[in-house]
């Protein structure tokens, strides 16, 4: 099982036959990856940095356009059957994550996920601009106890050996 590991490495498609390699006959892979739509906590965090005129880093990671892959169902399927597994199934889950506006922005400043990254490699006056838009954005996605409610999609995806 790999739990939004498949997002972040560099060949995706390799990376799920690994797991297949080392699953023995009969048993199961297991994945899961953010998909289309991105996750509103994302969205947030993105268009803070959008409106703050940040930019990502120069050496941030991107993945070769070769290896990328739909974030869909169909799209992620397609990956487990491309690394040679059966019986492949994937279907979409949405739930809504709540969290408090500081402890949203805890995780961003402190350099979580690659908007994390974005975000905290920043200059100290573009981090500022970035969290007052943060901060303005923010109340468009508070429930009515200023928490945030924050809207996910992911893709579980599974495959037999």
């Amino acid at each position: 099982m790999a739990n939004f590991v498949v997002n972040h490495v560099g060949r995706p498609t390799a990376a799920v036959q690994a797991m297949r390699e080392v699953c023995r006959a009969g048993g199961h892979v297991a994945a899961t990856i953010w998909c289309v739509p991105a996750g509103a906590g994302h969205e947030l965090l993105g268009r803070a940095v959008q409106e703050a005129g940040a930019r990502p880093p120069e050496d941030a990671p991107r993945l070769d356009p070769a290896e990328d892959f739909p974030r869909t169902v169909e799209g992620f399927a397609a990956l487990f059957t491309a690394a040679g597994l059966a019986e492949v199934s994937c279907r979409p889950v949405t739930w809504d994550h709540i969290a408090s506006p500081a402890q949203w922005w805890s995780g961003a400043a402190a350099g979580v996920g690659m908007i994390g990254q974005v975000v905290s490699r920043q200059a100290p006056e573009t981090i500022v601009r970035i969290k007052a838009a943060y901060d303005e954005l923010a109340s468009r996605y508070a429930g009515p106890d200023g928490r945030l409610v924050l809207r996910y999609h992911a893709l579980p995806a599974r495959g037999r050996v």
